[in-house]
């Protein structure tokens, strides 16, 4: 993937396409950072690349726990964080963040990862995710 992609999604039944494209964009990132609001649809779009990897059983946020950890096809593990509650990139590291989000240990899957910033690589997918008028939800696809 060269640049950016965007897609449009205006039901559920759209997101299994937008998930394909972030896993085909993955070259050898192992980070995905999903930017956006409260109930743009991040975890959701999330539990459809789980689904896609072939993780069995409910993908939830980690909002509480800050990371969830699934069992994918071929006994790959994926890193599901959620950093909304952490007020400092301290609070990150002391979950041990930086050693998931610093080698490529599995693929990591990040909401909110603003204040973690300084701990993320450089190559990376960002997913830029928001919602439009009439409960549209627009996902822009990036490589940085």
């Amino acid at each position: 993937m060269v640049g950016e992609q965007v897609y449009k999604a205006s039901s559920l039944g759209e997101l299994p396409a937008v998930a394909k494209a972030i896993l085909e964009a993955l070259e050898d990132e192992w980070v995905v950072c999903f930017w956006g609001g409260m109930g743009v649809g991040k975890t959701t779009l999330i539990a459809e690349i789980c689904r896609q990897l072939g993780v069995v059983g409910e993908v939830a946020s980690p909002t509480f726990a800050l990371i969830n950890v699934y069992n994918c096809r071929g006994g790959r593990e994926i890193y599901h964080f959620d950093f909304y509650r952490i007020e400092a990139v301290q609070d990150a590291w002391n979950i041990g963040a930086e050693e998931y989000l610093g080698q490529n240990l599995g693929l990591c899957l990040v909401e909110w990862p603003g204040v973690v910033e300084a701990l993320l690589p450089e190559r990376r997918i960002d997913v830029h995710c928001k919602e439009m008028d009439g409960g549209v939800r627009e996902f822009r696809i990036v490589r940085s």
